[in-house]
């Protein structure tokens, strides 16, 4: 940011975290950025995601790809859609808050 004339501004709702965290965190939103420009050229959306046609039948198709590899898994580990999904977002909660 040192290119930059005008100064930039970064805030956090969480009152405790350290200044240089929040420049850490900003400095990763451009992976972040990357990530999803990718995402959407591999998945033909355009624009804002359910903005348009066209994004909506890309999300649709994300959707239906996730619900596959659900599908597949539970049936590969031998147990319910649904018991795949809770214990995937147990595991997720449990990773990030621990």
């Amino acid at each position: 940011m040192e290119d930059k004339k005008e100064p930039y501004y970064l805030v956090s709702t969480d009152w405790k975290k350290k200044p240089e965290n929040i420049i850490k965190e900003y400095l990763k939103r451009i992976w972040i950025e990357e990530k999803h420009r990718r995402d959407k050229f591999i998945l033909k959306l355009e624009g804002n995601y359910l903005r348009s046609e066209r994004s909506n039948n890309g999300f649709i198709l994300l959707m239906a790809v996730l619900a596959n590899c659900i599908e597949y898994l539970s049936h590969k580990l031998g147990i319910t859609f649904y018991d795949l999904v809770n214990l995937c977002s147990v595991e997720i909660i449990r990773h990030l808050f621990m």
